[in-house]
């Protein structure tokens, strides 16, 4: 296979994709993406959830992790911050209006500007 063809990176979301019906990652999982990072192939670990909560299964799996979260907002690679796009406030505020207004549960996850 030529390198204009080669896999160079891995992107999974985290519920119901890298985690199983027990809320692990399973041994079979580790292996493959190990085998993959070996292999020189890139693991991202893409989902809403805070990157804090990413983090956490990423060390799970042993090898350098590119963690994507909060639906994209956050970038990170190790303790490197590649990306913060926050939504700006006028915009959370419609957006919790909004939410304040509908006739069913909703949740709106904040952070301060010095991400706690």
């Amino acid at each position: 296979m030529g390198s204009e063809n080669r896999v160079r990176l891995i992107v999974s979301d985290i519920d119901g994709t890298l985690l199983n019906d027990a809320k692990e990652v399973s041994q079979a999982t580790i292996a493959a993406l190990r085998r993959a990072s070996e292999l020189g192939i890139a693991i991202a670990l893409a989902s809403g959830r805070k990157t804090s909560s990413i983090r956490l299964i990423a060390a799970q799996l042993g090898v350098p992790c590119y963690i994507i979260g909060y639906n994209g907002a956050e970038i990170r690679h190790g303790d490197e911050q590649l990306l913060h796009e926050p939504l700006p406030i006028t915009v959370s505020d419609v957006v919790r209006s909004y939410l304040l207004a509908m006739p069913l549960g909703s949740w709106l996850l904040a952070l301060a500007a010095n991400g706690c």
